[in-house]
């Protein structure tokens, strides 16, 4: 991102089922938003107290940014939507609800998740300068990647570019926080290993294809609100493949492999 823009972070959330989500940003209250915010969901409220607290100004939220709706006289989200990729890949970094299945729930639980499980282990010898060896528990150490594994995020579509192409990651879940970017993650129990799964595996080889046809069937499975968005929830993440590249993105497939994916 260019130095004259000012740093921002941006949020990745589930927004839910309800129907009164009165705090979108639609034609018809763009003029409202501009004298005052209307009432904001928690998980949005929470958000902007981790922005707060930690002293970042800005903060990126679709709801709020984008003016919502199809058609209409308005093209804002046509022109948005394309453009939801690089505000991802240019924040400072994505707030990720990995929890909650709707934007009131916020961003962490208000009861306490436990896990009774011993997390470090003794062995029965010593090493070469005395020093007792110990050895972390690999359910302690992957207990952050298996909650995140079974993630509402997991299910959403549009998260799938949203977290593919955040360079780091704060993710909250109910056994607290873990920050994540491309070289490694921490978590108050220390480093984890591989937290961010197939999209941390993309982000390593973002440079090549080779990652693209498992990234394209983790993004099967997930769900959309609105089945127009099947594209333009995907094609983000095309635009940082290798610029070197002579291939060509047609649709979520690489003419390279047209046949192929076709056939698949």
């Amino acid at each position: 991102m260019s130095a004259r823009y000012p740093g921002y972070v941006t949020l990745s959330y589930c927004w839910g089922t309800k129907n009164d989500h009165g705090h979108l940003l639609r034609e018809e209250t763009e003029a409202q938003f501009l004298q005052a915010l209307p009432p904001l969901p928690r998980t949005i409220q929470d958000a902007v107290d981790v922005c707060r607290r930690i002293g970042i100004r800005y903060l990126w939220v679709d709801a709020i940014c984008i003016i919502q709706g199809r058609g209409g006289s308005s093209s804002d989200w046509e022109k948005e939507s394309a453009r939801v990729g690089s505000y991802y890949a240019n924040s400072m970094f994505t707030i990720a609800v990995t929890w909650a299945e709707a934007s009131d729930e916020g961003c962490l639980p208000r009861k306490a998740y436990y896990y009774y499980m011993k997390w470090i282990a003794s062995l029965p010898h010593t090493m070469r300068h005395g020093h007792v060896r110990r050895l972390a528990s690999e359910q302690w150490s992957d207990v952050a990647g298996d909650f995140n594994s079974k993630s509402i995020l997991k299910t959403r579509g549009w998260t799938t570019q949203e977290l593919s192409l955040s360079t780091r990651t704060l993710w909250l879940s109910p056994l607290g926080a873990v920050f994540s970017c491309r070289k490694e993650n921490r978590g108050y129990w220390g480093k984890t290993a591989n937290y961010n799964g197939d999209i941390a595996q993309f982000q390593e080889s973002m440079r090549s294809l080779s990652s693209w046809n498992k990234l394209l069937w983790r993004y099967t499975t997930t769900e959309l609100s609105y089945a127009d968005d099947k594209l333009p929830a995907l094609s983000g993440i095309c635009k940082y493949i290798d610029p070197d590249t002579t291939d060509q993105y047609l649709a979520g497939i690489w003419l390279s492999s047209l046949s192929r994916s076709l056939f698949w």
